[in-house]
């Protein structure tokens, strides 16, 4: 009896919340491992996900492990590609330089990678799959309909290429309004926040149904 209610409720899941089982996946993975210490550092956070000292403690040792791996590639990269810096302004100029910085940044994400894999092992060994997804739901709640823009949420909640196409016209009129592109000269600050709100707006208006329930899904949004 209580197997055929289990597959009946699994049957209800996959037929409200399409792709549930890549969703929950997504859900329970761990994005950017150094940020996630740094939202626990707040008590409220680690009540929220019922975190124990001693995981707490295990997540600060495995930040200063990995922590101090990714320093000293990024020193060993700065020495192999270096980049010229105005002396004055501490600023990157021109386009040489910028190339230069370019190539020692792909090096860095490259060398970084095993690194940062490793940590995110470490986390998901020491954090329950329910603790980590509880964690994503409240930090993506905050970020809200942004997370559109986010190309590892494009790819989960399966955008075609004219969905994907018209959120980057959405996101660089946004910017063009409020000055974010580099070199912008900046704008009004209500203008700035009515243009975010617009462009996220209209970005939710672009979901299928389907997805707007993943999506819902995966903010842990209750019907």
């Amino acid at each position: 009896m209580s197997t055929l209610f289990s597959v009946m409720i699994l049957c209800c899941v996959a037929d409200e919340v399409p792709n549930s089982e890549e969703l929950t996946k997504f859900k329970q993975d761990i994005q950017r491992p150094e940020s996630v210490l740094v939202w626990l550092i707040e008590g409220k956070n680690r009540d929220a996900i019922d975190l124990v000292p001693p995981q707490y403690k295990d997540l600060r040792d495995a930040m200063f492990k990995y922590g101090r791996q990714l320093k000293e590639i990024k020193r060993e990269m700065r020495e192999k590609h270096p980049y010229p810096v105005d002396p004055a302004t501490g600023q990157i100029v021109g386009i040489e330089a910028c190339r230069a910085h370019d190539r020692y940044l792909k090096a860095v994400a490259k060398a970084s990678a095993p690194v940062k894999e490793a940590w995110r092992k470490e986390i998901r060994e020491i954090l329950s799959p329910s603790q980590i997804a509880k964690m994503n739901e409240i930090r993506w709640q905050k970020k809200g309909t942004a997370l559109l823009f986010a190309e590892d949420f494009q790819r989960v909640l399966k955008l075609d290429q004219q969905q994907r196409a018209t959120l980057e016209e959405l996101y660089r009129w946004s910017t063009e309004a409020t000055g974010n592109e580099p070199g912008g000269l900046g704008g009004d600050p209500v203008v700035m926040a009515a243009k975010e709100i617009e462009a996220q707006e209209k970005a939710l208006e672009l979901l299928t149904p389907e997805q707007r329930k993943a999506f819902d899904f995966l903010l842990g949004h209750r019907k």
